[in-house]
């Protein structure tokens, strides 16, 4: 998917969202770029409520991201969060579509649970790939798409400064890829965000990003 149908379509869903905003929250639209050791991206995403409660948010979620090396990604999801006491508990549900910078599709189904706190967010996410998930390159090299998990735990540490560890693991029954990721979001103001990010794993070694959003 070309990043360019994607903002198409993020455009159109909160243009579509607004002409109901009396009746629905409006729609949560974020773009950000980022630089990074390998490789650069954009990616833009829009989250559009259904219902208009209180306690209660189910929502669509769709983005698309689209790097520097040529490679792109479709999302789209359904989600729900609901407010219980001072805790927001949610979870929701994703497919993934990713065309390699070799030019190999792949498909993937993501859930996803989450606890929201005022200063603090636990997330967990699981990933499982459906239909062709190899492929061989040009060098006679191996491109897979493989299951894993990652759980995240973070929230602010000051008045502007979020920041996210997280571990995760992908692999089967050839490879094995555990590793780390630590991220920082730091906001300027209610509209625009400084990110960064490290990470490493045994496969990719280390690599790191910085962005805006």
């Amino acid at each position: 998917m070309k990043i360019n149908n994607i903002i198409n379509i993020v455009i159109f869903i909160y243009a579509s969202s607004l002409l109901g905003q009396q009746d629905y929250y409006p729609a949560n639209v974020e773009l950000d770029l980022q630089i990074g050791k390998s490789r650069n991206y954009g990616r833009a995403s829009v989250l559009v409520p259904f219902a208009k409660d209180g306690n209660s948010l189910p929502f669509l979620n769709v983005f698309g991201l689209s790097d520097s090396l040529g490679a792109s990604e479709g999302n789209i999801g359904l989600g729900y969060r609901r407010l219980y006491s001072d805790a927001i508990y949610g979870g929701y549900v994703f497919y993934d579509k990713r065309k390699s910078n070799l030019d190999h599709m792949y498909q993937q189904l993501t859930f996803g649970a989450e606890y929201l706190l005022q200063n603090f967010e636990a997330r967990v996410n699981g990933y499982a790939p459906i239909g062709k998930s190899k492929n061989i390159t040009a060098n006679s090299h191996m491109e897979r798409s493989l299951p894993g998990f990652d759980i995240e735990l973070g929230g602010n540490l000051f008045s502007n400064l979020e920041s996210y560890v997280s571990f995760y693991y992908f692999g089967d029954k050839d490879v094995s890829m555990p590793g780390y990721r630590l991220r920082s979001v730091y906001s300027i103001n209610s509209n625009i965000k400084l990110l960064g990010e490290l990470s490493h794993d045994k496969i990719r070694g280390f690599n790191y990003f910085a962005g805006i959003k």
